[in-house]
C-alpha cells in the first residue's frame, strides 16, 4: 500500500509540474448512498429515549 501511495503522489506531482490535469476514474456501477436527515434521526432518537424513561 505505501508503494501505491508513493507512486500516486509522484505521478500527481509530475503531472502538476507538467501542468496536466490528473486522471479521475469514475465507476458507473455504484449507486449513490441514501441521504439521512440527521435532525429527524436525532429527534426520533430523543423521542424514543423519552418514552423509555417514562415507563
Amino acid at each position: 500500500m505505501p508503494d501505491e501511495f508513493a507512486r500516486a503522489v509522484h505521478e500527481l506531482v509530475r503531472d502538476k509540474v507538467e501542468k496536466r490535469a490528473p486522471e479521475i476514474e469514475v465507476s458507473a456501477g455504484k449507486e449513490t448512498p441514501a441521504v439521512i436527515n440527521i435532525m429527524a434521526a436525532l429527534k426520533e432518537s430523543v423521542r424514543r429515549a423519552e418514552r423509555r424513561c417514562k415507563r
